[in-house]
């Protein structure tokens, strides 16, 4: 029986253990699992082939057991709310009346802003506005951090295809295309495409049509075919550092391709100093210039955040 299934499954995950979460709080993630996979008990369980060689970390094979559970059990309507999720994408889901909006001064992107989290406001009537508007104007407050340098990654954009790596529910992509007159490139876990495809496919009901301006990618060799002849940039905020360096070292050749490279990166992930890594990675990135910085001074950042690093590779060769 399909109960039986989903019973043995949450145990199975129990024992794999939630990242970064104490007994009580597991306890919850099983509930919570449990409810959602119940709320569809009567719909047929989604099975989900991927590569045996996912060269991710610990935390992130964890991850994608749960992510995993998800697909399989989960109504589509459903895919926001499940704790891995939450986890590793949901900075929207705080309902918190003081959330932040990071301060964009740029009129245009404003617009951008106002017209996404609008339209994703209509889309999934549970996340608010200002929740969405939150979550989005970081990577804003990202892109116009390095102006001084005088360097306008915003303007730069417009001219680029966008490669995102880790690009979570995939709602930054929407951003990134509506600068750009190019298409984007996801790249991320299958199980995390699938809720990417759900959400742009939701966002663009009434203009299908836009969906092929999206391109999904889980191998590298697929994804190396659709930057060839492209000028690109890549971005990834957090997943790149907290990813193997197996498969860092496997996507040198295309970073050393990238117009820019922006990456946002914990200091320390999973045994790696990304300090370190990134400047190592900057001596063979020979045509790039370097620009390594802490986000303390962007307005409203989260004090956790401020601890954290941006690092940019900027092609000048």
């Amino acid at each position: 029986m399909k109960i039986i299934r989903i019973v043995k499954d949450i145990i199975r995950l129990h024992k794999i253990g939630f990242p970064n979460t104490g007994p009580k709080k597991q306890y919850i993630i099983d509930a919570l699992n449990l409810f959602y996979a119940l709320k569809n008990i009567h719909n047929d369980e989604k099975i989900l082939e991927q590569s045996s060689e996912l060269y991710i970390t610990e935390m992130w094979s964890k991850y994608n057991s749960y992510i995993e559970f998800q697909q399989k059990y989960y109504s589509k309507k459903d895919y926001l709310f499940g704790p891995a999720i939450k986890a590793v994408t949901g900075g929207f889901h705080n309902k918190n009346k003081n959330k932040t909006k990071y301060n964009i001064k740029d009129n245009n992107q404003k617009n951008i802003l106002k017209k996404i989290c609008l339209k994703l406001e209509e889309t999934f009537l549970s996340i608010s506005f200002d929740q969405w508007y939150s979550n989005l104007s970081i990577t804003f407050a990202f892109l116009n951090y390095f102006k001084k340098y005088k360097i306008e990654l915003y303007y730069k954009i417009k001219n680029l295809a966008v490669v995102e790596f880790g690009p979570g529910t995939g709602i930054h992509s929407l951003l990134y295309q509506s600068i750009s007159n190019q298409n984007c490139a996801l790249y991320d876990l299958p199980q995390m495409q699938n809720i990417q495809k759900f959400l742009h496919k939701e966002y663009f009901s009434n203009d299908i049509k836009k969906l092929n301006n999206f391109n999904y990618f889980s191998d590298l060799r697929d994804l190396e075919k659709f930057t060839d002849g492209r000028k690109f940039c890549f971005i990834s905020k957090w997943a790149f550092s907290e990813t193997s360096i197996s498969l860092r070292l496997d996507f040198e050749k295309l970073l050393n391709q990238s117009e820019f490279a922006l990456f946002i990166s914990n200091t320390f992930m999973s045994g790696v100093d990304n300090e370190k890594y990134f400047y190592n990675l900057s001596k063979r990135m020979v045509n790039h210039d370097y620009y390594s910085t802490n986000l303390y001074d962007i307005d409203n950042l989260p004090n956790f955040m401020k601890k954290h690093k941006a690092h940019l590779f900027y092609k000048t060769k």
